[in-house]
């Protein structure tokens, strides 16, 4: 089967969730970005895709190549403790003493967290205040105005728990400054673990992957794609393999917890790869129809089955690429590890390196 080649046109990129795993995406778009020379004008985030999106529209806003070292930095240089902290005094004393590892701790918090009627396990302090070191006012300002002038749409998928809903915070000016930073913040804040996030007016957000690993339908929904001159394709990536991994059981709280958020994971990761594709195909098919030939065909359908197709039909016809590791990406979403993100980092790499095939130059 032949490659599939970079797109010469301006793409959208959706992210997939995944926490520390992250880092299998950005060694895939260094690839593309290097070697394959990919022009992205859009993107959408869910989770760690949503850290990856802020930095890649400050990239693109600003022009200052900066931000794609420091958003390799974040997942090769922080640990853990800089993303999350525990709550517990307790959980903390254990750790700091060496009394237990992070799954003992993890159980103290959760048990804290329960005995207190606390929300959460860890705080997201940590995360917060990288957030605001690595995408500055200044950033912001930026990211906004590249909406304006048509040079970047970011979006930020985030759940409401209070009404349920799979939110996506943009840059078109529905949010501001801060209720962007919010959303991103809650983009990546995972129930129990880590406390709500309050999103403007909504009082509880968590992460979107609670709704959608992955934001793609979202961003298909944006009116900016139906045009053209923003992007002629969708490139959405994703940390979990399409095939379940076989594991040793997992004896600690924060380990089942991992292997939790990865086995859901999979199932949203295989539905979302069909639909997509599958929409992106009938759209195609339809366009090949002619009305008479449409309305006999709709007319034959159930009137919910009509009704999803012309949901389908209302999207614009974008072709849609979609990655995956072909395989369980080694460790947990749960922990950053900097030796196992540089690991994973290439082999997102090489893995871009043997999907695409890169596109032909232009003859002068």
């Amino acid at each position: 089967m032949p490659k599939p080649i970079v797109p010469s046109h301006p793409v959208a990129l959706s992210l997939a969730g995944g926490g520390s795993k992250g880092d299998w995406i950005i060694g895939n778009l260094e690839w593309l970005r290097t070697v394959g020379g990919l022009d992205i004008r859009a993107g959408a985030g869910t989770s760690t895709g949503s850290l990856c999106i802020a930095k890649i529209a400050a990239l693109i806003a600003t022009g200052d190549e900066k931000h794609w070292v420091e958003l390799k930095d974040i997942y090769t240089k922080v640990k853990t403790a800089g993303i999350i902290r525990h709550t517990s005094g307790l959980a903390r004393l254990a750790l700091d003493t060496g009394l237990s590892g992070e799954g003992d701790a993890a159980t103290i918090g959760l048990a804290h967290a329960v005995i207190s009627g606390g929300n959460a396990v860890y705080s997201t302090s940590p995360l917060a205040a990288l957030i605001e070191e690595y995408v500055s006012d200044s950033d912001w300002k930026a990211i906004l105005k590249a909406y304006k002038t048509k040079k970047f749409l970011m979006g930020f998928c985030y759940t409401d728990y209070e009404t349920g809903e799979a939110l996506l915070a943009t840059n078109d000016g529905s949010y501001s400054r801060d209720d962007l930073k919010a959303a991103l913040l809650a983009s990546a804040s995972q129930p129990v673990l880590m406390p709500p996030v309050r999103v403007g007016d909504r009082k509880a957000c968590y992460d979107g992957g609670i709704r959608d690993i992955n934001p793609i339908r979202h961003l298909l929904a944006r009116p900016e794609l139906q045009d053209d001159s923003w992007v002629q394709s969708v490139l959405a990536i994703y940390t979990d393999a399409e095939a379940v991994s076989v594991q040793e059981a997992p004896r600690d709280v924060i380990s089942i917890l991992g292997r939790t958020i990865d086995l859901l994971g999979y199932n949203t990761v295989e539905g979302d790869l069909k639909q997509s594709q599958l929409s992106s195909v009938v759209r195609r098919l339809v366009m090949e129809l002619n009305p008479e030939a449409l309305s006999t065909v709709l007319s034959d359908l159930p009137p919910d089955t009509a009704a999803l197709v012309d949901e389908v039909l209302a999207a614009p016809y974008l072709p849609v690429y979609s990655v995956s590791p072909p395989n369980a990406l080694p460790g947990s979403s749960l922990v950053f590890d900097p030796e196992v993100a540089k690991k994973r980092m290439k082999s997102g790499f090489k893995h871009a390196a043997k999907y695409w095939a890169k596109p032909k130059a232009p003859r002068v």
